[in-house]
């Protein structure tokens, strides 16, 4: 999140709920897609009544019978749900933490007048 702000963001638009939300939707996004594959193979699991059956076999037995792509099965759904939700939390949080900080920076100027 951090680093796609910093990509993403110049000097004028760091404290941007704009960047904030595309930054967390970039975020959520890479990690869907990297940890999707393993969601899959829980629910296969889960589906076959928690079956004797371990992550790798299972793992396996997707990718002999669907390829690849049977891994990411509904990806796009999830994704159209999820992700949306992950950018405005991240802006929400990121938009507050800065507020918090002002708020306090301007607290201890007044402290030390």
């Amino acid at each position: 999140f951090d680093f796609s702000k910093k990509v993403w963001s110049e000097d004028n638009l760091k404290s941007s709920p704009a960047v904030s939300f595309v930054s967390g939707f970039v975020a959520a996004l890479m990690a869907s897609s990297c940890t999707y594959p393993l969601d899959t193979v829980r629910r296969q699991i889960q589906l076959q009544g928690g079956s004797m059956l371990t992550m790798p076999t299972m793992f396996k037995g997707i990718l002999k019978n669907e390829g690849a792509q049977g891994l990411y099965r509904g990806f796009v759904p999830s994704c159209l749900k999820n992700l949306p939700n992950k950018g405005i939390r991240l802006a929400t949080y990121d938009t507050a933490k800065n507020v918090m900080a002002a708020a306090e920076e301007a607290q201890q100027q007044k402290k030390n007048k």
